[in-house]
């Protein structure tokens, strides 16, 4: 526990002594979805035009390769037609039975292909990484990341417990998001929290506002900490609280209940109608020495009964549909640091998760 709240204290003072940086202690302004990280456009790009999830056509699903791997990758879902496959970093575009062949399960890498390996020794963690991670953690993961676009046959449901109820009229609705670097968007070019506002505006023009307060490093204990300077500050419709990663270090799944039931319940003694959407967490590296794995599904269960126990509490089970997309996969495929963090294609399938509860509002 020490040694958490230690790494917590030493990223909020990096943040804070910056006189350029932003306190992150003090909740944020809301904002209109008209920026460059925000805008409808984002919606009919490649980043959203297909839902990953329940879409027909997965754009742009991301694999790593390596000189130790099979040169097999397996793609999400089963492959109805694959449409391309490219460097999405580059833009460069591999040719079909030059670079790779088609396969019932995936992509097959050929010799002489333009497709760069990792080379052998690359997964290799450094001594100081074996010893506090577990893993190497680093940014270069996507230097060996590739995409395939395809069409696929099923679909994957998504899974969600409560309501979030419609306004009796039409009205500007208030979002605040607040979760750790997942929802803050480290190490992505476009986080989740900018993928779902962006399909809202396009849908809906005009509708909605939203402030992002989400902080790196937090977890459900420190939020717990500044419900009055980041949700009490302001009155919001509908609060998104998105924790877990950074929890499963030290944190119960019953001390996690009851840390977010207390921030609802908080926020309600001043806004006794604010609703809340709960978003279950993504899973780590199965490799990592500083997670608990046994706590994601207990977490994922948790937030399900805080929903079923309380009025206007919606539940998403973000875990069960990372599950899904990692079923035929492999963790590096959609990682941006080796640990935790999420790359650009997986930002896109959060974002399906969390749209699919406010679509309908």
């Amino acid at each position: 526990m020490r040694i958490t709240h230690l790494i917590f204290l030493s990223t909020l003072a990096s943040f804070c002594s910056n006189s350029n940086a932003e306190d992150v202690t003090k909740g944020r302004e809301y904002e209109t979805c008209n920026t460059k990280y925000c805008n409808p456009s984002l919606s009919t790009s490649e980043f959203m035009e297909s839902p990953p999830l329940e879409g027909e056509i997965i754009i742009g699903e991301t694999f790593f390769v390596s000189e130790e791997f099979p040169k097999l990758y397996k793609t999400a879902f089963q492959p109805k037609k694959v449409i391309s496959v490219y460097n999405p970093s580059t833009g460069e575009i591999f040719e079909n039975e030059k670079d790779y062949s088609i396969t019932q399960s995936g992509i097959l890498i050929l010799p002489g292909s333009k497709i760069n390996e990792a080379p052998a020794g690359f997964l290799e963690p450094s001594w100081s990484e074996m010893s506090t991670y577990g893993v190497k953690v680093s940014n270069e993961f996507k230097r060996y990341q590739y995409a395939v676009t395809y069409k696929k046959e099923d679909f994957y449901h998504i899974k969600k417990v409560g309501f979030i109820k419609k306004p009796k009229e039409i009205k500007k609705m208030r979002l605040t998001f607040f979760g750790d670097s997942i929802s803050y968007g480290s190490d992505t070019t476009h986080g989740y929290v900018n993928l779902v506002m962006s399909t809202l505006e396009k849908n809906s023009p005009g509708r909605f506002m939203y402030r992002n307060n989400s902080v790196p490093e937090i977890s459900s204990l420190n939020a717990s900490w500044w419900i009055d300077t980041k949700l009490n500050d302001k009155k919001s419709d509908i609060i998104v609280l998105a924790f877990g990663m950074n929890d499963s270090n030290n944190i119960t799944p019953t001390k996690y209940k009851a840390n977010l039931e207390s921030i609802i319940k908080k926020v309600r003694l001043k806004n006794h109608d604010t609703q809340f959407i709960l978003i279950s967490p993504i899973r780590p590296n199965p490799k990592s020495k500083i997670h608990n794995h046994d706590y994601f599904n207990k977490y994922a269960a948790a937030l399900k009964d805080i929903a079923i126990e309380n009025d206007n509490v919606m539940a998403i089970d973000l875990t069960s549909a990372w599950d899904r997309v990692n079923k035929n996969k492999r963790f590096y495929d959609l990682t941006a640091n080796g640990l935790h963090s999420p790359n650009d294609y997986a930002h896109r399938v959060i974002a399906d998760v969390v749209y699919s509860a406010m679509k309908e509002i």
